[in-house]
């Protein structure tokens, strides 16, 4: 059973576009892309009985997303690693028709899906999933910390968006491609996105009132183990961008979110005792969480005036459960890859 269904939006759009040039290096999210479609046409095989051809493109996806998460480990790691977990089930799966229809199995041999010994550097499967230790990818990294984050409970929790024109938006410099809308105003939605325009985000995401660039010395000092990023073309990445924190609400509904910290605020940038130290109380204006409206209209908050009350943790990006956040994490990664794509073409003319 996959975690998630393929998305439907706008496949005809990205079989008509050419990937990426031979002369350029493909960006990763192009790289996500290509394997994306080529997921997508193994499991048109396996559903047209194809299964020798389904296994071989299962097991080039897997190779295609391990190298990539070898290159760079934290770039979208939950999905990353969600979707190894999605092609190693089939890979299993359409082993084992191989096995009992009596093919040869000489493909399989020396690929990702031979069994090796368990070892604590391998990319850990996702939490709800079944143990699938003997086809997991090694990564150069070395082991990686498993984090206890506690929970900041009786947090009043507050409502923005990317495009609104307050001074919280934008502290990492949120990238979004040149013509691309940013405005994820929540007058106007389609189900848990803009209505108006493709967003080039995951529309699940969150503000906290630290900024790890401008206080280096706090974040070396409260940053939990792992959270260290290398400098990117000689300038500091933030540790905290795209980090996930679980959200749940204080009313007795029992809902439960997932979003990406995106942002700094709300009124604070300074405040690493509440975010990762023992404070439990949020900053003294009041707010210690600001969440987009996709995570309020999820959990059923309040937009206005009013104060909405929930509790939050991070959590780790092999540890998100499958869910719309994801799907639309990998629906933006899709609509930045076609946008580079098309913007790199039209270079070329």
């Amino acid at each position: 059973m996959r975690s998630f269904l393929f998305l439907t939006v706008g496949c005809v759009g990205i079989y008509a576009l050419p990937l990426f040039s031979a002369e350029t290096q493909p960006t990763l999210p192009e790289r996500y892309l290509a394997i994306y479609m080529q997921m997508h046409d193994a499991e048109n095989s396996e559903k047209q009985g194809r299964t020798e051809d389904a296994l071989k493109g299962f097991q080039a996806c897997y190779d295609g997303l391990g190298a990539i998460h070898q290159e760079d480990p934290g770039w979208e790691e939950s999905l990353v690693v969600h979707r190894m977990h999605d092609c190693n089930v089939a890979i299993e799966k359409l082993e084992d028709v191989v096995a009992k229809a009596g093919a040869k199995t000489a493909t399989t041999t020396g690929t990702i899906v031979q069994p090796v010994p368990a070892t604590p550097s391998m990319v850990p499967p996702p939490a709800d999933s079944p143990d699938i230790t003997g086809s997991l990818v090694f990564t150069n990294s070395g082991p990686k910390p498993k984090n206890t984050y506690p929970w900041k409970t009786g947090i009043i929790t507050t409502v923005f968006w990317i495009g609104e024109k307050t001074k919280l938006n934008n502290t990492w410099n949120l990238q979004v491609p040149p013509g691309g809308a940013s405005d994820d105003s929540p007058d106007d939605r389609n189900g848990y996105s803009p209505a108006t325009h493709a967003s080039f985000f995951n529309p699940f995401y969150v503000a906290l009132p630290f900024n790890d660039l401008a206080y280096p010395d706090k974040a070396k000092q409260f940053l939990p183990a792992g959270w260290q990023r290398p400098d990117k073309d000689g300038k500091p990445v933030s540790a905290c961008i795209d980090r996930w924190v679980e959200i749940k609400t204080e009313d007795g509904s029992g809902h439960i979110c997932y979003a990406q910290w995106k942002d700094v605020g709300p009124f604070h940038n300074d405040d690493a005792d509440y975010v990762f130290g023992p404070g439990k109380e949020g900053p003294s204006q009041g707010a210690g969480l600001t969440v987009s409206p996709a995570v309020a209209q999820y959990l059923m908050l309040g937009t206005g005036k009013g104060k909405n009350t929930t509790r939050w943790r991070f959590i780790d990006a092999q540890d998100v459960p499958p869910g719309v956040w994801l799907k639309l994490e990998e629906q933006a990664i899709i609509y930045t890859a076609m946008h580079q794509s098309k913007d790199a073409t039209a270079k070329k003319k």
